[in-house]
């Protein structure tokens, strides 16, 4: 199984992307005994371009992705996480008692983020029964001003026939794998390939269509994650670009994993191997 966001923008006439993606941030909590897995995303983006233009994003898997940067500066759940955490590598600061997000990117001016606030709108084939599985659920920002550089998150869960589809059995021994960019295009694409489908059709023209048009690897991608309660995760890098964050840290009672990559988990250690390996203790 793979977990990971997969992201882009439209291209200008030489191919290049209207949006520049600096950090591409998922957030897993596994619920074993629910069978849930709830997936956040976090994006920080510039508009590198002079028009306005959303990101867009896919997801595998049949998933509801709702806006949840409103109170991105307010959450306890995953911010308090990413600053108590990750500010430093991120670059990012926010004063006390201030809603100003600052960005210190290297060779750059600092600059403040703006929270992308607002709903989000889908693409590609529409979703089916919420219980049912499809290939991947794709989603879209609200439109990114010029010379912006702006933070936005989504949320949303893996449940139902989508969660037993992607996580491995218990029986199985086999281990939860994270992986992105690349080989998490190829699973995709080995999926429509074996697919009996009557979408078959739709979901392998919608997803040419992005790969040829909106697909773009971002600058750094981090992978946050835990298992629900106070159960530690052995994790197993399986990729030399993948820099250990930290292992089981524990935060208000919850044991946190964070790992990060400058090269989007394209990388594989061994020809079939996974990026990330996951085990439960």
């Amino acid at each position: 199984m793979s977990l990971c966001f997969v992201v882009g923008s439209q291209r200008d006439i030489l191919g290049r992307p209207y949006l520049r993606v600096l950090h591409s941030i998922e957030y897993l909590t596994y619920d074993l005994e629910a069978k849930c897995v709830d997936v956040w995303g976090d994006f920080i983006v510039e508009n590198v371009s002079r028009i306005k233009v959303p990101l867009r994003g896919l997801h595998r898997g049949n998933v509801e992705f709702i806006s949840q940067t409103q109170d991105w500066l307010r959450d306890e759940r995953w911010t308090s996480v990413l600053f108590m955490l990750a500010a430093q590598q991120l670059g990012l600061t926010n004063e006390a008692n201030s809603d100003a997000i600052t960005l210190h990117e290297p060779g750059h001016p600092a600059r403040a983020l703006v929270l992308l606030t607002g709903g989000i709108d889908s693409w590609g084939p529409p979703r089916p029964n919420p219980k049912e599985y499809c290939f991947f659920t794709g989603w879209q920002s609200p439109l990114i001003e010029p010379g912006q550089c702006v933070l936005f998150r989504i949320a949303g869960r893996l449940e139902y026939a989508t969660y037993h589809r992607l996580m491995p059995h218990p029986r199985s021994r086999r281990p939860i794998s994270i992986a992105g960019g690349v080989p998490l295009l190829r699973e995709i694409t080995d999926d429509l390939g074996g697919a009996d489908s009557g979408s078959l059709a739709e979901y392998t023209k919608a997803f040419r269509e992005f790969c040829e048009e909106y697909l773009c690897t971002p600058e750094y991608y981090h992978a946050f994650f835990e298992r629900r309660g106070d159960h530690p995760l052995e994790t197993r890098v399986g990729s030399f670009d993948i820099i250990e964050g930290c292992v089981n840290r524990e935060v208000d009672g919850r044991m946190i994993n964070w790992y990060w990559s400058d090269s989007d988990f394209n990388i594989y250690a061994q020809a079939n191997g996974p990026v990330l390996e996951i085990r439960t203790r």
